[in-house]
């Protein structure tokens, strides 16, 4: 059943979560409302301060990076895929700082060695697939290579040179 207003859909669709303008254009238009109606629709929410692009990416990169463990380049991609403007994607991802990143990244690499019963002393094998776990979290390879680097040195092993 159709609502036959986009106001009362777009409010509740939005009780449910945060959402970006593009997602909740989208949605709305999947839902059968004209262009007029979505355009005066989201325009209105965002003047009433229930949109804001800004504040929803944010949101999710803080969230992503302190819950699921990711790093820059994965947030970048998610906000991408939400249809957030690139110079906002920007801002944000400038506001996350080096130790930010890096407590993430322990953070998640230790979750994953701990998830598979890895133990210490790591093996060059357990190097490299950890290694491909945090650059699928979309860390960057300076970031990789200090966690690395930490993780290797409590154990009394240094990485060689093909790792670093």
């Amino acid at each position: 059943m159709r609502d036959k207003n986009p106001l009362d859909m777009a409010l509740r669709l939005l009780t449910y979560r945060e959402r970006s303008i593009k997602e909740l254009k989208d949605r709305l238009t999947s839902k059968g409302f004209t262009k007029g109606e979505v355009e005066g629709t989201v325009e209105y929410l965002i003047e009433a301060g229930y949109l804001d692009d800004r504040r929803y990416a944010l949101r999710i990169a803080t969230s992503v990076m302190e819950n699921r463990g990711w790093g820059v380049k994965r947030i970048i991609h998610e906000l991408r895929a939400k249809g957030i403007p690139g110079d906002i994607i920007q801002d944000v991802v400038s506001g996350i700082n080096r130790k930010e990143e890096l407590r993430s990244a322990k953070g998640a690499v230790e979750k994953w060695l701990r998830t598979r019963g890895i133990s210490l002393p790591l093996d060059e094998g357990d190097i490299a697939r950890a290694w491909r776990f945090l650059n699928s979290r979309g860390f960057s390879v300076s970031v990789i290579r200090e966690v690395m680097k930490d993780i290797t040195k409590r154990e009394g092993v240094y990485l060689q040179d093909e790792f670093v």
